[in-house]
């Protein structure tokens, strides 16, 4: 389904996400990097999306936009 979040307060967000079927822990594991410290981290820049996508390919998932795009807007693309 194709979704997105986006957090508009100022708070923190604390999810509890699950997907189906089992495998997404993958992807975000080959992505991302484990926190050194019990904190948000700084970026040096913004994400590489070149490399998200190609690790989505490895794994099946479709990547429908480009970060902070609504599903609504997919349609205008």
């Amino acid at each position: 389904m194709p979704h997105t979040v986006e957090v508009t307060g100022t708070g923190e967000l604390h999810a509890y996400i699950t997907t189906l079927p089992a495998g997404f822990e993958d992807y975000v594991r080959a992505f991302g990097t484990p926190a050194l410290e019990h904190r948000l981290p700084v970026l040096d820049g913004p994400p590489d999306i070149a490399r998200a996508a190609e690790l989505a390919l490895e794994d099946g998932i479709e990547l429908l936009g480009p970060p902070g795009m609504r599903p609504a807007e997919l349609g205008s693309r």
